[in-house]
């Protein structure tokens, strides 16, 4: 009986299927006609529209107090009033409601494969007041990206001397 069912759904409804093999397995066992062909191993990228005549500065992490989003933000400000051809990107989620998210910022939330983002970016920022080693830098420098960072970050002594990296001093704007 189950295997009528399943003929029967199968032969009388759309079926995605993962591979050719998988595809042609369906179609011929079941006779199925409405099978089609999709690959879940792609990951799903949210397409962005980067402003290419700007520089692009992005950030990665959760949305905290120590990860500098109000640094973060208040920079993003400073370069709009200033006419600085800069844009700024975030990618991480979390909620601080007390924060100051700028609308100068493109908070771009979780994403499950920021690797697309540091392709499209310029530096990468990192705007955390103590990150110790974290990930997000490792994986700009893997991608052959100017780092920023501030001096009490891990990432300060790696970096120091990488031609288009840039350590900074003081953890203000």
């Amino acid at each position: 009986f189950k295997y009528k069912l399943a003929k029967y759904i199968l032969k009388n409804h759309k079926v995605a299927c993962i591979s050719t093999i998988q595809l042609n397995y369906i179609r011929k066992t079941f006779s199925s006609s409405k099978t089609y062909l999709v690959y879940n191993t792609l990951p799903f990228v949210k397409q962005v529209a980067f402003d290419n005549d700007n520089i692009k500065i992005l950030m990665a992490g959760y949305i905290m107090p120590r990860k500098g989003v109000d640094l973060f933000s208040r920079l993003a400000d400073y370069a709009k009033e200033k006419g600085e051809n800069w844009s700024f990107y975030w990618i991480g989620s979390g909620n601080y409601p007390e924060l100051y998210y700028s609308k100068n910022v493109n908070w771009l939330g979780y994403q499950a494969n920021p690797h697309y983002y540091y392709e499209k970016v310029d530096v990468f920022f990192l705007s955390s007041v103590d990150e110790p080693l974290g990930l997000v830098c490792a994986e700009a420098l893997m991608h052959k990206k100017r780092c920023v960072v501030y001096k009490n970050a891990g990432y300060a002594e790696l970096i120091e001397g990488i031609p288009g990296c840039s350590i900074y001093q003081e953890y203000t704007v």
